[in-house]
């Protein structure tokens, strides 16, 4: 290949790379392989283009390859400094300028100098020695402003453990929130924060550690990871040094921007756990945790936190409580957890091996004990109630599920059972003929028997032979062979037969999984499939199948169609972190293959879609607005305008709820409904509503601006929609936003709007199909009239209300009116009470 040939690759290498279709280390050994080529054909151009490719993928490098991205900046940056011309500081650079412009004069940044910052990252890799990080701090202070080495040299010796080195910099290391500019780095400024609460949470200055804390949670949602990663971080420590409602604020906060989110998120939901753990909430911390898991990507990064819960578990009573999870084949070769003993008993002392090895490691690094310490600490926290925790992810959490135990990766099967596995794993042709049964299955006339008619067409003849079966499967004097084949039967009937012995048929997934773990993936997921059919999937069993193979989807075994699939069954079964874990594991599918759909981007834009859903379900909305505007992005770059407004006005939603008004307003203005071709009118409906629920929390020069025209159009898209065939989901929406700006129209004084806006929808709601929607939009309407004092129109309306649904034999919003009218009575006594319990006695409940 010649020059241009390797350029080009390379090009398209790293555009794949910036579009999320290739990983990290792809785009790495993309360019390492392009660079050997370069050497090999030698000479001044290729050594340039050479450069350019190792600074092409410096960015890749700068997590999780500490070390190695340290020593190719160091080089990189020499060859720089030796001919900034030939050598410029960006991969894009036009060739022979010192001023950094691309070929058409555009500016860029310099990367170089952008990754320096990445120093930081090296104190992480314990194999790095202290020195070579000194000499990397020595390097910032030579390229970097006084100000930017100075943050890079506090983030790096707080990684080291040398907090009381770091507390004595922290003069005029902060400033306020409200001294943030519009245009100010929120991420920087977080990431200071972070760094000086740990100081003084490990100084035990917690007086400031409490400031500090306070003043990040001004910030809102944050960016991501932060603050929630500090957050829980202090949770513990800083449990006896405040106030039990700001813990529960901060324990509230990492639930709400953690839940269902991998990578520097992971920690802080186990962290959180063991919070809840001391607390008392045991089953929820256990569901939780176990859930978690599947987010988890690197064992050995969270074996800290772990060994905290473990030990938390055993000191709160649930030491005997089993977590099969973390005995999955990912945990076996990363912590060496044997996967018959998963108790959290036997958790702790298996976690505590690794953990006090790594700490030991870090502290000889360090030239601290800190770590050890660390692990040594008692720990306890306040006493909690569930309601704490309202509209978090662990509203409606599922519980802790016992899956079987998986299986010993290292041991084989027996012999005869692994050919009966094989035979039902592995495709045969049709002339290929099947082995011979052994004897102990073929003596057996009991299960030969059975067997047979469990494949019968006849529905209830089958049925009721595998439930014998599975009975048979539990006579504890059966050769443990047979149970093992007739296990590996109902799998295989369950699969293709729907035949209802999940719950038996599950106890072979460890069988398949020894021999084929992507195989019983496929299987863990079409038992769920059967369970679902039967309207079955909160049941245990298919608490236990959705557990056991999200566990192995975590360990890479999976697939872009399992993801995908996992991701719905997973989410109607409640176990929505394993089903956003699901579709992660997808998106990494497509990512390393995009051949595996027929078109990537829409594969994509249904991820992300189906992402924000899952988010916002686990109360994330934050990260569930992010989805939702990657989504649109995604959309908006293949022309598909109706999904591009329709995500848009998700995201709007999202942060919305999420509190994250400004930058809910600021996706709202990208918004674009004069296109051609139009978007729908749903799409239409749906952004116009976004907007109308964000302006109502505007200051009053933006409502002001916005309110009249948005409640005037979204009048026409309203009524094409509802016109439609299928129009259950727009009276859905119609009924969810009247619900979210009536109230705060009443509450910014906006009644007039108010009265207007909810007489609209009360009118639209004449034609719903039930009378339940009625409900929504009347009480609303009943609520602004009592609010503007005019309580004869708001007794009629609730009146109204209690009648239609008497005669519609709806008895429930029936007494949802009747219920207002009682609870207007009380609240309005003074001033219109007998004008309500009037209406209460002329409509008195009829129960059917």
């Amino acid at each position: 290949m010649d020059l241009y040939e390797l350029e080009h690759e390379f090009l398209q290498a790293t555009d794949a790379w910036h579009s999320d279709d290739i990983s990290n280390a792809t785009l790495i050994d993309v360019g390492e392989q392009i660079v050997e080529k370069l050497r090999a054909i030698g000479g001044q151009d290729a050594e340039t283009l050479a450069y350019r490719v190792r600074l092409g993928t410096l960015p890749a490098r700068s997590l999780g390859h500490g070390m190695s991205h340290y020593t190719e900046l160091k080089e990189l940056l020499a060859l720089h400094e030796s001919d900034p011309a030939r050598y410029p500081a960006h991969p894009n650079a036009a060739a022979g300028q010192q001023e950094l412009v691309d070929a058409d004069g555009k500016p860029l940044h310099d990367l170089l100098h952008g990754e320096l910052h990445q120093i930081v990252n090296i104190p992480q890799d314990v194999n790095v020695p202290a020195e070579t990080i000194m000499e990397a701090l020595a390097l910032a202070d030579r390229y970097l402003s006084d100000d930017e080495a100075r943050h890079i040299r506090i983030t790096v010796l707080q990684v080291m453990d040398r907090a009381d080195e770091v507390v004595g910099m922290l003069g005029s290391y902060l400033t306020p929130y409200d001294q943030l500019d519009d245009d100010a780095d929120l991420s920087r400024w977080l990431h200071k924060h972070d760094v000086a609460a740990m100081a003084y949470l490990e100084t035990s200055n917690w007086e400031y550690a409490n400031l500090v804390l306070d003043e990040m949670a001004k910030a809102g949602s944050g960016t991501g990871y932060m603050p929630a990663v500090c957050f829980a971080e202090s949770l513990i420590p800083m449990a006896e040094h405040t106030s039990l409602e700001k813990s529960v604020n901060r324990a509230r906060h990492v639930l709400r921007n953690c839940a269902g989110c991998g990578g520097l998120r992971a920690a802080p939901m186990v962290q959180t756990a063991t919070f809840l753990m001391l607390g008392g909430l045991n089953d929820k911390a256990l569901a939780l945790l176990e859930q978690t898991e599947s987010t988890i990507e690197q064992p050995a990064t969270v074996l800290n936190d772990l060994l905290h819960f473990f030990r938390a578990a055993v000191q709160m009573g649930s030491g005997d409580v089993r977590m099969p999870r973390f005995g999955s084949p990912r945990w076996q070769e990363a912590v060496g957890i044997d996967p018959q003993r998963v108790t959290c008993a036997e958790l702790a002392e298996a976690c505590a091996v690794p953990a006090y090895q790594q700490a030991e490691a870090f502290d000889r690094r360090n030239g601290t004990t800190t770590r050890v310490a660390f692990l040594n600490r008692t720990l306890s926290a306040p006493a909690l109630e569930p309601h704490y925790f309202d509209e978090t992810c662990l509203e409606g959490l599922a519980p802790l599920a016992q899956p079987p135990a998986y299986p010993r990766m290292d041991e084989d099967l027996d012999p005869d059972v692994q050919t009966i596995v094989d035979v039902f794993t592995t495709p045969r042709d049709d002339d290929e003929p099947y082995p011979e049964l052994p004897d102990f299955m073929r003596d057996d006339d009991k299960y030969m028997r059975l067997r047979g008619e469990m494949m019968d067409d006849d529905q209830l003849r089958g049925e009721d032979a595998a439930q014998q079966l599975a009975a048979y499967a539990d006579d504890p004097s059966l050769d443990p062979r047979l149970r093992s084949v007739i296990e590996v039967d109902l799998l295989n009937a369950a699969r293709y037969l729907n035949r209802p012995v999940h719950a038996t048929a599950m106890r072979a997934l460890p069988t398949v999984t020894r021999l084929n773990p992507q195989f019983a993936v496929i299987m863990g997921m079409m038992l769920l499939m059967g369970l679902h059919s039967r309207n079955e999937l909160r049941t245990p069993a298919a608490q236990a199948i959705g557990s056991y193979t999200a566990g192995l989807i975590a360990c890479g075994y999976g697939n872009f169609t399992a993801g995908m699939r996992m991701d719905a069954l997973l989410s109607q079964a409640g176990r929505l972190i394993e089903a956003k874990s699901a579709l992660d594991d997808a998106a990494r599918c497509l990512a390393a293959d995009p051949d595996v759909v027929d078109d990537p981007q829409v594969a994509r834009i249904d991820i992300a879609r189906s992402s924000s859903l899952d988010l916002a379900a686990l109360n994330n909305f934050a990260e569930a607005g992010a989805e939702a505007a990657q989504a649109a992005i995604v959309a908006h770059s293949i022309g598909d305008v109706d999904s591009t407004q329709i995500l848009i006005a998700y995201a709007v939603d999202n942060y919305y709820y999420a509190g994250e008004y400004h930058t809910a307003l600021d996706w709202y203005n990208r918004t674009q409904l004069e296109t051609d071709p139009a978007p729908s009118a749903e799409a239409q409906f749906e952004v116009l509503a976004a907007g109308l629920r964000i302006v109502t929390l505007m200051d009053s020069e933006v409502f002001d601006q916005m309110w009249p025209s948005l409640s005037e159009m979204i009048k026409q898209p309203a009524q094409q929609w509802a016109e439609a065939d299928e129009n259950i989901l727009f009276y859905n929406r119609l009924s969810r936003l009247v619900d979210d700006v009536s109230e705060p129209l009443a509450r910014i004084g906006k009644l007039k709007e108010a009265r207007e806006f909810t007489a609209w929808v009360a009118q639209h709601m004449t034609t719903a199909p039930h009378v339940s929607y009625q409900g929504d939009a009347l009480v609303q309407q009943a609520a602004i009239f009592a609010s503007s004092g005019m309580h004869h129109e708001s007794a009629l309306v609730l009146e109204s209300l209690v009648q239609r649904a008497q005669a519609a034999g709806d008895l429930s919003t029936a007494q949802r009116g009747h219920a207002v009218l009682e609870f207007f009575a009380g609240k309005h006594a003074q001033a219109a009470g007998s004008i309500y319990t009037d209406a209460l006695a002329a409509n008195p409940i009829n129960p059917a």
